[in-house]
């Protein structure tokens, strides 16, 4: 699979922007992670101000932003559990949510293939 990275940063910057009517945006991590098979993410926040010791560094997440790149696999729902809301993976599709603790999140357990 090739998927063009260049602008997708940019993009996301100003639809967090748009989203949330906030004037600038630090991105201060751009990943692209492999899920492999068997593995899932338990419900957890982004900023962890108040997660304790040893985790201040977090306090400036304020926004966190997903974008799918394939789905090609079964499982792996982005799920917000104070919500009831799942998100089933789709290429290009992208969620945002506030880091704080009222947006909790998770990824339920990839049971076959790969999800990036």
């Amino acid at each position: 699979m090739r998927i063009k990275l260049s602008g997708i940063l940019k993009k996301v910057k100003q639809e967090i922007i748009n989203v949330y009517g906030i004037e600038k945006v630090y991105a201060d991590t751009f990943d692209i992670i492999k899920w492999p098979e068997g593995s899932s993410q338990a419900a957890h926040i982004d900023d962890m101000t108040d997660a304790g010791q040893g985790y201040d560094f977090f306090h400036h997440r304020k926004y966190a932003s997903l974008i799918y790149l394939n789905d090609d696999f079964i499982g792996g729902e982005t799920h917000y559990p104070q919500y009831g809301i799942e998100i089933k993976p789709e290429p290009g599709k992208l969620a945002l949510h506030l880091g704080d603790k009222n947006h909790l999140h998770g990824v339920h357990e990839i049971k076959n293939g790969i999800r990036y």
